[in-house]
């Protein structure tokens, strides 16, 4: 996929064409750092549906997504979200989630 903008690749990355949505997502993980700010962005501003895909990217990066932590945290509160903020914290080795 052609280089594109982070915040473009998130919207790509909720393409109903399964292909182009699996090409932005990979994208977003490849960019490392470069992507937080829009996938931060999408966990404070987006509909739930999209803030689940920001969640499952920021996992999926590991530990270079660590800046997200504060932004991830208040989800855990979530009803929809919470279980996957954990894993994704998890996965991002930020420490203890239970406080």
């Amino acid at each position: 996929m052609a280089k594109f903008p982070p915040g473009a690749l998130f919207k790509m990355a909720q393409s109903t064409n399964p292909a182009v949505a699996q090409a932005a997502i990979s994208d977003l993980i490849q960019s490392g750092s470069e992507a937080l700010p829009a996938l931060q962005k999408a966990l404070r501003e987006a509909a739930p549906q999209a803030q689940l895909l920001a969640i499952q990217i920021l996992g999926a990066m590991g530990p270079v997504a660590k800046p997200a932590e504060a932004d991830l945290r208040p989800l855990l509160q979530d009803p929809y979200l919470g279980q996957a903020a954990a894993d994704a914290l998890n996965r991002i080795a930020v420490g203890p989630i239970a406080e």
